[in-house]
């Protein structure tokens, strides 16, 4: 579980590393390109030549951009934002792209008994971690607002393809779960131009795909307290890699950390007993989800979670940095020396 030296370019990204080999051949040529998108620095990775790789990763980028444009919840001519301001009056129609992320949102919000669930943006700006001079909202103010949160506010018309909120204070957003689905999207244009190697990376929500010049990918995981890392694991294949932590975007009011978190139940940041939480599987759609929902669940209700839902890993820290790690895990898990590991 010791982590070896690395000597490898990476990427920083905000809770994830990527670290990747540098090739020098015209034929076999490493390309890496940034740009901000979905509030957040999106990176994109090829091995590729010099002629099919820079045309694949400017219509993976465009691919990005076009999903924002569709489930921006900041710009008010995309489909959410139309949906957020008049869904609570009657029903809207959507595109089946919409209707389909809506529909498995809330099929992910019954799987995680809630903690996951897109009606999070419910709350608005009432966390408004933007603000210099943060303070919490009052008791009140979020008591008045709860009643709006939970997927069952949301009515769906497969046959219209219509979306209508039952609570007139319900609005949606995506930001636990677009992430994931941009990275997916994005994978599919590069494969569909002919990349076979690659990784694209929305912040912490990563996705994989082939090798690294016949080598894993190899990702390092962020300390949550510190600017380092604590340990790596190596990603196969179409692998991804997300996760959810209380040090992204936060505020101390009182000597308290307020997160961004919100556990829907209670309408204030989760209070689990987790800091971080990734998880890996086959899917960026549900690991950006589900590294949500497992941090809102804590680690007693994470296990029985992932009894159920076996396709998924974890690598999980909680408050004391007592770091708790899948079985499945135990061969790819590089960890410094120093932390308690539990196997789970």
């Amino acid at each position: 579980m010791k982590m070896n030296n690395l000597k490898r370019r990476f990427i920083i990204l905000s809770h994830i590393i990527i670290f990747f080999t540098i090739s020098c051949s015209e034929a076999n040529r490493t390309i890496n390109l940034s740009k901000q998108l979905l509030g957040t620095t999106v990176t994109i990775t090829v091995i590729s030549d010099q002629t099919a790789g820079p045309r694949a990763v400017h219509a993976a980028f465009d691919e990005i951009s076009r999903i924002e444009k569709i489930f921006s919840i900041y710009k008010s001519e995309s489909q959410l934002s139309i949906v957020n301001s008049k869904a609570h009056i009657k029903p809207v129609k959507v595109d089946s792209e919409v209707l389909d992320l809506i529909k498995l949102s809330i099929d992910i919000s019954k799987k995680t008994d809630g903690a996951f669930d897109i009606t999070f943006a419910s709350m608005g700006n009432l966390w408004n971690y933007r603000n210099d001079e943060f303070i919490p909202p009052s008791s009140v103010e979020v008591k008045k607002i709860l009643p709006a949160f939970g997927y069952k506010n949301i009515l769906i018309d497969e046959d219209n393809k219509t979306v209508m909120f039952l609570n007139p204070l319900t609005k949606i957003g995506f930001g636990g779960i677009a992430k994931g689905y941009a990275a997916k999207r994005a994978v599919a244009v590069l494969k569909d131009f002919g990349i076979k190697d690659g990784i694209v990376a929305c912040a912490g929500d990563i996705q994989v795909f082939g090798d690294n010049k016949g080598k894993p990918w190899l990702a390092g995981i962020k300390h949550p307290r510190e600017d380092s890392i604590i340990g790596t694991i190596n990603l196969y294949g179409d692998e991804s890699i997300s996760t959810s932590g209380d040090y992204e975007r936060f505020k101390f009011y009182k000597g308290k950390r307020f997160h961004h978190i919100i556990n829907p139940k209670t309408g204030y940041p989760s209070e689990s007993g987790l800091i971080s939480a990734t998880v890996i599987c086959s899917d960026p759609v549900y690991s950006d989800a589900c590294a949500t929902a497992i941090f809102v669940m804590g680690l007693k209700d994470c296990c029985d979670f992932l009894k159920r839902e076996k396709f998924l890993s974890v690598i999980l820290i909680d408050e004391d940095l007592t770091i708790y790690v899948s079985n499945s895990l135990k061969d790819r898990v590089s960890l410094k020396d120093g932390f308690k590991v539990v196997f789970i």
